[in-house]
């Protein structure tokens, strides 16, 4: 069973670095930053992050970028793998 770890969820000005980044240099260099944010200290939850239909996911590794720059929201889940 998958369980999902929310990292970061940025929304109007504070995304603004991160869709600059995802712009410029694409998907997996807007991972890297975001995942600066990675603590590791939260509760992973088996709900799947929502995603909306216009939306666009990235997978990368183990984590999960979700983002829409019409709406200017950008955020970064981290998928944990559960064993056996």
């Amino acid at each position: 069973m998958k369980q999902y770890l929310q990292i970061v969820f940025m929304q109007g000005d504070d995304a603004q670095e991160a869709l600059a980044i995802l712009d410029k240099q694409g998907d997996d260099a807007a991972i890297d930053f975001l995942s600066e944010w990675d603590y590791g200290d939260a509760c992973p939850t088996d709900n799947e992050p929502s995603a909306g239909t216009s939306d666009t996911v990235h997978k990368h590794d183990n984590y999960l970028l979700t983002y829409n720059t019409s709406l200017g929201y950008i955020g970064l889940d981290r998928v944990i793998e559960e064993e056996g």
